[in-house]
């Protein structure tokens, strides 16, 4: 038993040696950086839904100009490193699958130098049925477009959305990253952050449901036609409505938070430091507002 541990041991000392031998003489050590550019091709008139997958790579997602999904990655990374990154992209009964994965040597991934990595896809202008992101610490930008559903997470990385257009549901969820928002159209709008901030500026939801734990979250230019529901530990909630719902009932409670909230037409139950029960109108929509020690306040 011992002398075959000590020959399972000697043949893994010389793997890891030649794997080492391997990265030099490929450049992975050297400091030598060069830029990576890759490109695939799918036609676009069948795909219905998408899925993106990556790492460390920044996800893009932008409008083509043409029927045409462009797949597009690139940045840059040490010489011999980029190889060792591998672009699948597979097409099955409507939905295109996107994964940029760096491929493990004898379970270690070296990417000694690697920045800018950005992972593009570039979609044509039409109605999907789903649109779903993920990524570890890359950032998330889309701009310009429209499904029934999106689903978009990052543990560590920031995501924008510009101009884009849900008739169903908008899930974002960041770990340590900031949401920001600006002209979105959705049904129903969830965002879910650690420590990360959300900023929506021109915002027009049906519901909207989000939680931070010591994040602010501000919406400016907020139209509202439904419920919106916002709980946090130690952030701040900022409202500020491009126009003031007809009807509604405001509900804000908090431990140590102070209450800022001049809005009119409000018959006020009890308005004090921390909490603010009233109602304008018939109260046919719900404001609730949940915080630990953070300021609500409301324009």
């Amino acid at each position: 038993m011992k002398v075959f541990i000590k020959w399972v041991s000697v043949v893994f000392v010389i793997g890891i040696i030649g794997t080492f031998i391997s990265l030099q003489v490929t450049g992975a050590f050297t400091h030598e950086v060069v830029d990576v550019f890759e490109e695939k091709k799918v036609k676009g008139s069948s795909i219905k839904y998408l899925s993106v997958d990556t790492s460390s790579a920044d996800i893009y997602i932008e409008p083509s100009q043409d029927d045409t999904v462009y797949v597009q990655w690139g940045g840059k990374a040490s010489k011999g490193v980029w190889e060792d990154y591998e672009l699948k992209t597979t097409n099955k009964g409507g939905e295109l699958s996107v994964k940029l994965r760096q491929k493990d040597i004898l379970g270690f991934q070296f990417g000694f130098i690697q920045k800018d990595l950005k992972l593009t896809v570039m979609l044509p202008k039409k109605l999907y049925e789903g649109l779903s992101l993920s990524s570890s610490s890359g950032d998330i930008y889309i701009n310009e477009q429209r499904s029934n559903n999106m689903s978009i997470k990052t543990s560590s990385g920031d995501m924008e959305l510009v101009k884009v257009e849900t008739s169903g549901e908008l899930n974002s969820r960041s770990s340590s990253g900031t949401i920001r928002l600006k002209e979105v159209y959705a049904d129903r709008l969830l965002t879910d952050t650690s420590s990360g901030d959300v900023i929506g500026e021109k915002i027009e939801v049906l519901q909207v449901t989000s939680d931070s734990s010591s994040g602010t979250i501000d919406y400016s230019e907020l139209t509202l036609t439904g419920d919106l529901q916002i709980k946090t530990s130690s952030g701040d909630v900022y409202l500020l409505f491009a126009k003031v719902p007809d009807s509604y009932i405001i509900d804000y409670q908090s431990s140590s938070g102070d209450e800022r909230v001049n809005l009119e037409g409000i018959e006020y139950e009890r308005k004090a430091e921390n909490e603010v029960k009233g109602q304008k109108g018939n109260g046919d929509q719900r404001i609730e507002i949940r915080t630990s020690s953070g300021d609500f306040n409301a324009q």
